[in-house]
């Protein structure tokens, strides 16, 4: 899986905060000062600002090499496990993960974040839902090379209700006059990014 996508400083400011709000919006519901959380895929941390101030203690997985002065771990999530017991962590994040991934390890890294998760939150650029964030276009549908299985939204849902054993919850992110919001349910039209929280 390559990582290079969200470490490149030229992207455009409102895909920046689109790649950002999921981390401020799970932050406000599921965080707490007692919780430990693991942000999966982390990039270069740029989401760090709104975790360490949500989170006791944060934990990054990503496949590059560590940041100074972080509790960071070099994982490739295609061919190495998470180096955690099970159900260390209170609440997993990883957004904008799953779509680096071919169909045959998706599934298994779902489940290596439920081994490793109470709480598991993922998120994914919708491939149905809109292709611009104001004048910026999201590459997706064959447009980032990153990307090796793009859901839509009835996929999404149709790939996590495959998940029996869990609890599941939808959401999606849409642009609205206020900016971004995260909202409930699945909205192939107006949703940029689908969520699922998995217990």
């Amino acid at each position: 899986m390559d990582s290079k996508e969200r470490m490149d400083n030229a992207v455009p400011s409102c895909i920046a905060q689109w790649l950002l709000a999921p981390y401020l919006e799970f932050s406000l519901r599921y965080g707490g000062k007692k919780k430990i959380l693991l942000d999966c895929a982390c990039g270069n941390a740029y989401q760090r600002t709104f975790l360490d101030d949500r989170f006791e203690i944060v934990h990054y997985v990503d496949k590059n090499p560590p940041l100074p002065g972080y509790n960071w771990h070099a994982v490739d999530l295609e061919t190495e496990k998470l180096p955690f017991k099970n159900k260390t962590f209170d609440v997993v994040f990883s957004f904008e993960t799953i779509e680096h991934l071919d169909e045959n390890h998706q599934v298994a890294f779902v489940e290596e974040l439920m081994r490793v998760g109470k709480t598991v939150i993922i998120g994914s650029v919708s491939a149905d839902g809109p292709n611009y964030i104001g004048n910026d276009l999201i590459f997706k549908n064959g447009m980032n090379p990153y990307h090796k299985r793009e859901f839509k939204a009835d996929e999404w849902k149709e790939f996590f209700d495959g998940f029996h054993d869990s609890y599941r919850r939808y959401y999606h992110l849409a642009i609205t006059d206020a900016g971004f919001e995260l909202k409930d349910g699945i909205d192939p039209k107006n949703g940029i990014s689908n969520y699922v929280v998995l217990t």
